[in-house]
């Protein structure tokens, strides 16, 4: 039996990361930006090589990634988010699961050769004085230099327990890492928070034992709700439970998971997972749920962050009389704080920004969606945080800002934005000072 670790035997990695951003604050949106390629990519049939391939493979150190995702992250508050050990910190709530744990213990002690097969993100932080008692070889991707899907991890880590691929079983909570698997012959499951999801994988052991009653007596017949703890700290629970079973007459041990119905996320109570694959779970931290119709997905899919129609028809009106500015112009001011105006007069100073009425909550046209509040209420909420920390950065830094809704009609809109260069209009040099002429010497007479 060949498992990962993240996921499989903790809690999900959507958990661990969602509780990272809420402590440090981080915009979540600028996450979403920056992972959503890159894991989308990792996972491609095709995939390019990226930051997730290096750091999974250990061609570049922990630090090395760290510093390149803190570059690509803001706070809410606009604020830098410190790289040195970001890793350790987003996976600081990670939980064990104890019913997964001890199933797994049940079928190790039964004879079961076992094996953890691990895509690394932070290969010295796994809790590897665990090991001995869960496994007979333990595969983490930066030390082997290969990684998930790639077909020679899974040739590796079977090879160190003398088995045949046919003769495994693997469970992973990715789905392209259970497709390869069952491409080079091992039996799969996947897993999954959906309520009354049932996966399993059977497949030939390696073992000459029989005794696979044995270890479903060892792991007590566990019940679905046996608890997930965090060491030191019993009193969390989230539970799952898995008991192996072993068929005398075929040979095969067979494990079933019952995995208790679970959130999302923490601003999408009561709406599963449905089984995605955990490939997504890095880059989906702010997905979306589940849309209340066809007709409302089309419309938010259609909303454009840059280039909205109100936008664009304030920029032709400004160009057509004789101004010229940077759009969606990034600004890197002091202490690392970043703002991305609609359009930017530099050496003018002014910040304009054309707000959404909806998704910025404008006090005489905005409205909250009556479904799925859990998740609207939260991010708009951040929406208004996130504008009024960077008009504050701004005009810290000496910039005029100038906010204007959509429902504003473009005459009033151009009006506040020429009154805000007006004030700062680079001053005219007066006239030069008349010059007297040097009097004419008289000639003698």
């Amino acid at each position: 039996m060949i498992t990962d670790w993240g996921g499989v035997l903790t809690n999900p990695i959507l958990e661990t990361v969602n509780a990272w951003i809420d402590a440090e604050g981080i915009d979540r949106d600028s996450y979403a930006a920056v992972m959503r390629p890159w894991v989308t990519q990792a996972y491609a049939p095709d995939g390019a090589h990226n930051p997730i391939h290096a750091l999974e493979r250990g061609e570049c150190t922990d630090e090395e990634f760290e510093r390149l995702l803190a570059s690509q992250l803001t706070r809410v508050d606009g604020g830098p988010v410190p790289a040195d050990g970001l890793l350790a910190r987003m996976f600081a709530a990670t939980l064990l699961d104890s019913a997964m744990h001890g199933a797994l213990r049940a079928i190790h002690r039964a004879g079961f050769r076992t094996a953890l097969l691990s895509n690394s993100w932070g290969a010295h932080d796994y809790p590897r004085h665990l090991f001995p008692e869960l496994f007979d070889a333990v595969v983490i991707s930066a030390e082997a230099g290969m990684r998930k899907p790639e077909p020679g991890i899974f040739l590796h880590v079977t090879a160190l327990l003398g088995l045949e691929p046919a003769e495994c079983v693997f469970i992973d909570d990715i789905e392209a890492n259970v497709l390869a698997a069952r491409q080079w012959g091992a039996g799969s499951g996947s897993g999954s928070s959906a309520p009354g999801w049932q996966g399993g994988g059977g497949a030939r052991s390696g073992a000459t034992r029989d005794d696979g009653n044995a270890a479903s007596r060892d792991a007590g017949a566990r019940e679905p709700g046996s608890p997930v703890t965090k060491l030191g700290d019993p009193s969390q629970a989230r539970g799952s439970a898995g008991v192996p079973k072993f068929d005398p007459s075929t040979g095969v041990t067979s494990v079933t998971w019952h995995l208790l119905p679970g959130p999302l996320n923490d601003l999408t109570p009561g709406v599963p997972d449905g089984g995605r694959p955990a490939a997504l779970a890095l880059s989906a931290v702010a997905d979306y749920p589940h849309p209340s119709s066809p007709g409302r997905s089309a419309n938010m899919r259609a909303n454009r962050r840059t280039d909205t129609k109100p936008e664009l028809a304030l920029r032709r009106a400004l160009h057509s009389k004789g101004y010229r500015y940077r759009k969606d112009y990034r600004l890197d001011l002091d202490g690392g704080k970043r703002v991305r105006p609609d359009i930017a007069f530099t050496a003018r100073r002014v910040a304009v920004f054309v707000d959404g009425c909806f998704w910025h909550s404008c006090p005489e046209h905005g409205s909250k969606p009556a479904v799925n509040v859990g998740y609207w209420d939260p991010k708009l909420r951040r929406n208004v945080e996130r504008d009024r920390a960077a008009d504050t950065a701004l005009a810290a830094a000496g910039w005029d800002v100038v906010r204007i809704w959509e429902h504003e009609s473009l005459d009033d809109a151009v009006v506040a934005v020429l009154a805000a260069l007006a004030r700062h209009a680079p001053a005219r040099p007066g006239p030069a000072p008349a010059q007297s002429r040097p009097a004419r010497a008289q000639s003698p007479t």
